[in-house]
């Protein structure tokens, strides 16, 4: 996504958290276009269940730092995945154990 956002020349929304403080209401108007096509491919490109994390947001920066977290978040689970599945295993284990009076 960064590099489609690049490549159409609006990364630079999404480095940008505030409308450009210009007078000038083309630089405004411009401003907020680019934001508003940001948010559209950001929101386009999500699955039903983190569009709704994004759904609100008004600011491509901030959509895109909802994502950030959340992809942290997947990628943080993946690679603890196999660490907890042991540790379920091994808390699976104990549970039937004291159940059996072990």
């Amino acid at each position: 996504m960064k590099n489609y956002l690049l490549a159409q020349n609006l990364w630079n929304v999404v480095e940008s958290s505030n409308v450009p403080s210009s007078t000038d209401e083309e630089v405004t108007a411009n401003w907020k276009r680019k934001n508003a096509t940001v948010l559209h491919a950001l929101q386009i490109s999500c699955a039903p269940e983190i569009f709704a994390r994004i759904m609100e947001k008004t600011s491509a920066k901030d959509a895109w730092e909802e994502l950030a977290k959340i992809h942290e978040m997947k990628n943080k689970w993946h690679l603890d995945g196999p660490q907890s599945s042991r540790q379920c295993s091994e808390l699976r284990r104990f549970f039937e154990g004291t159940i059996r009076g072990c």
